[in-house]
């Protein structure tokens, strides 16, 4: 029961702040004279959940993880040179299968993110993020990793547009008659990124929910 209420912890500090922003902006769309549709609505919420979990797999750092390590960051867990530190096949693949749903979720949603090399870019910019973040958590900060969370993303747009021509018309009139700003791409992440950076307190919650 507590893992379930830790999760839940974890996964609130996120998507409360998402939701909050999805509410504003849709109001003031609706307000503008933009309908809204629910197909879009349903895979955007999606889009969110799959962006907490890769936060949560990947371990992404916060403010109290800074506070915790006294912002201090070991040159040592930095590799900037691909591959160096040997092949690590079972890594690599895991890494890509991470970002598939990145790469494929972003042009379905987002009209002007159907070209590879922007789905590429998101899913570069999106792993330098996380990467990042992890210097705050004494976490491995690995070009290895950026490399190939960004095949994954690739390889989900590929696989986003073998879907494509398999796509019933209906669906596919659906997904083309609404699609939200694309500047709203980063602004999500960031939210989301933002959440779990002021609001969840890993070690405090486990203390008080343990007892330790």
């Amino acid at each position: 029961m507590e893992t379930l209420i830790f999760y839940t912890y974890e996964f609130a500090a996120s998507i409360l702040p998402f939701s909050a922003a999805f509410i504003f902006l849709s109001h003031k769309q609706k307000k503008g004279g933009e309908k809204t549709h629910l197909l879009p609505g349903l895979l955007l919420f999606l889009f969110a959940v799959y962006i907490v979990c890769v936060y949560h797999v990947t371990g992404t750092g916060t403010l109290w993880d800074a506070f915790l390590y006294r912002f201090q960051t070991e040159i040592s867990h930095i590799n900037p040179i691909p591959f160096s530190a040997g092949i690590d096949m079972v890594g690599y693949i895991l890494n890509i299968i991470l970002f598939i749903p990145f790469g494929f979720l972003i042009p379905l949603i987002w009209k002007k993110m159907r070209s590879l090399h922007l789905t590429a870019l998101a899913g570069f910019s999106f792993s330098i993020l996380i990467e990042i973040s992890q210097l705050l958590n004494n976490r491995r900060t690995d070009i290895d990793d950026l490399i190939m969370n960004t095949l994954g993303a690739i390889i989900g747009f590929l696989i986003y547009k073998s879907f494509k021509k398999l796509m019933p018309t209906r669906l596919h009139n659906k997904l083309n008659d609404f699609s939200y700003p694309v500047l709203e791409l980063p602004l999500y992440i960031f939210i989301l990124f933002a959440g779990r950076f002021f609001f969840f307190h890993e070690m405090g919650f486990a203390k008080l929910l343990y007892g330790f």
